[in-house]
């Protein structure tokens, strides 16, 4: 028998079978909730429920709370690619581009911020965020004093969109017809002007002076790298002197590692060091940042010196390739030859080291100790080929100076397979095609009074000397064997002959003695 009390729902003590007029269920539909509280936010789906969320960023009448509420759940649906082109079709672009401007509080940066690096990602959304100047807005975060995640979020948008040509050219379209400064210094000031997206990375790496905000150091310095990567964010980067700042953000950290016991181990700082490197790689590829680098080679020394103790191949294998680079500058070469200051190592000999000195001490090495570079297995699978090819390589051009040649040979004098290697290609020794030793200076003849390339080129020759004698010898005393055979054959037939000549002489004297008988 079915009991429906006639009453009101609101009767706790009423039963129904009807749910739905139950007390505890008694609640509004999503419709009437809609409907009667127009300005708060709900957690809803499809094209409506997007629609009305994205309108809710850029209307007046709802409230911070519900603003942060629509960016969290507009966040968490952009991770979808589908629902991200559907965002932009409804404006979410403009709207997180208005609340960024608007600076209300962190929450709001860095929910929107984080909405800018998830459009990004498409080629759809970095045209959109370029024509919003929702890049504009982001670096106006980052230029913010207050606040760690919300620029460390915008940082991560530029980031996003840096890896591609495509956003590349988005990025360094930002504030170009601004007001320009010349110097990070000069732009660092009381009423701060709008800067370019490379001028505040670099200005960034200049103002965190502790490791409390590693994450945004971290990440400038990734957005850079990727900015680097095209020759007119080198021109950039080299324009907004960011490899001084660099300079000094590598003293600060001390190179990226810390002195325990009497020796040098990695610090939390060493990826911060590894990422600096990499900079200067991509800077000192071409153009005016490849004459800026050549201030920075004592520091990739000291680094390198350290690196190779605790046998970081990922960053001996960086270092090694922007030597080679940066090596090619002329002016580059002489510095090679600067002695290493102290303080930075528990080296004796701290007195003795420079570039060149460095560089042949890895490859002998690299040389004696393939197997374990090869086990190590930091990074890819031919990184050891990668670092002896660019050790060799940056010892061949640093060579191109007379001093850093005369050094090296010195340095890896009782390794001739070495400098083979070194010097096998290059025409240092003989420039002008002319093999002659005599013709050479006397510097250098300082190993067994004579040059290296003759030296070489006398190995080889006493080594195929050699195997001539020996397969000389070897063909004399076949022939010597076929000699003794064919004399032993001849003795035979002699013998053979001389016994028949004799059995012959006896039958013709037994002939003549029967006649005269």
């Amino acid at each position: 028998m079915n009991i429906v009390s006639n009453t009101s729902a609101s009767n706790p003590y009423e039963i129904s079978d009807a749910l739905h007029t139950r007390y505890p269920y008694v609640e509004k539909t999503f419709q009437q909730k809609r409907d009667d509280d127009k300005y708060k936010v709900f957690k809803s789906f499809g094209h409506d429920g997007l629609r009305r969320n994205i309108n809710a960023l850029s209307d007046l009448n709802f409230e911070v709370e519900e603003k942060i509420k629509a960016l969290k759940i507009l966040a968490g649906q952009c991770a979808h690619s589908e629902t991200k082109i559907l965002c932009i079709k409804f404006g979410i672009v403009e709207g997180i581009t208005y609340l960024l401007e608007a600076n209300i509080n962190e929450t709001v940066n860095k929910f929107a911020a984080k909405i800018a690096e998830s459009l990004a990602f498409l080629p759809q959304g970095r045209e959109a965020l370029a024509k919003a100047q929702t890049y504009s807005a982001l670096v106006a975060i980052i230029q913010c004093q207050e606040g760690v995640a919300d620029r460390v979020n915008a940082c991560r948008s530029i980031l996003m969109s840096s890896k591609s040509r495509e956003g590349v050219q988005f990025l360094l379209n930002v504030n170009k017809n601004e007001t320009q400064v010349s110097s990070i210094e000069n732009a660092i000031s009381n009423t701060m002007p709008r800067l370019t997206v490379v001028q505040v990375l670099s200005w960034v790496l200049n103002q965190e002076t502790s490791l409390a905000n590693d994450r945004l150091i971290y990440t400038a310095l990734d957005a850079l790298i990727q900015i680097g990567r095209v020759p007119e964010g080198r021109d950039e980067i080299a324009e907004a002197h960011t490899l001084m700042v660099v300079d000094q953000l590598l003293c600060r950290d001390n190179l990226g590692f810390q002195l325990q016991d009497g020796m040098f181990i990695p610090s939390p700082a060493l990826s911060i060091t590894r990422s600096a490197v990499s900079l200067i790689h991509k800077v000192s590829l071409d153009g005016e940042g490849k004459i800026q680098s050549g201030n920075l080679i004592i520091r990739l020394i000291q680094i390198l010196h350290l690196a190779i103790s605790v046998l970081d191949l990922n960053l001996i294998r960086v270092i090694t390739s922007s030597l080679a680079s940066i090596f090619v500058y002329v002016p580059s070469k002489k510095v090679a030859l600067t002695k290493l200051k102290e303080g930075f190592s528990t080296s004796e000999d701290i007195g003795d080291l420079n570039a060149v000195v460095v560089l042949s001490s890895l490859l002998r090495l690299v040389d004696t100790e393939k197997e374990l570079f090869e086990n190590l297995k930091q990074v890819e699978v031919d990184s050891y080929e990668n670092i002896r090819q660019n050790t060799v390589q940056a010892l061949r051009i640093v060579c191109g100076l007379p001093e850093c040649r005369i050094l090296c040979l010195k340095t890896l004098k009782n390794e001739p397979h070495l400098l083979r290697e070194v010097f096998s290609s290059t025409n240092l020794f003989f420039p002008y095609g002319n093999k002659n030793p005599d013709l050479l200076p006397e510097e250098y003849r300082f190993i067994h009074d004579d040059s290296i390339t003759p030296k070489l080129s006398k190995e080889n020759n006493e080594t195929a000397s050699d195997d001539d004698e020996s397969n000389h010898s070897d063909s004399e005393s076949d022939h010597d064997d076929d000699d003794d055979d064919a004399k032993s054959s001849k003795s035979h037939s002699s013998s053979s002959s001389s016994s028949s000549s004799s059995s012959s002489s006896s039958s013709n004297s037994s002939k003549k003695s029967h006649k005269s008988d």
